[in-house]
């Protein structure tokens, strides 16, 4: 038959190539899952990013909050003392 017949050289290549391309599927499995990893990784740390600026913005307006109890806290504290 040929070298790509059913003979052993043949057998030998188709079993090669078949091996070769069982290698590349593989590779692009795991490489799609790798990508498909560092995706998420990306995104939830973009997302923590989120979170952590919307804590540290509702933190700074606390502050401010606390800072203007303070003041008003002062003021009737005061204003008692003098009447």
């Amino acid at each position: 038959m040929g070298l790509f017949g059913f003979n052993r050289n043949g057998l030998l290549f188709w079993a090669i190539f078949l091996d070769i391309a069982a290698d590349c599927i593989d590779f692009c499995v795991a490489f799609d899952g790798h990508r498909q990893h560092c995706k998420n990784d990306r995104q939830q740390k973009r997302e923590k990013r989120n979170k952590l600026e919307e804590l540290e913005k509702r933190s700074n307006e606390l502050e401010a909050e606390v800072e203007l109890l303070k003041r008003k806290l002062l003021e009737l504290t005061s204003d008692k003392e003098v009447k």
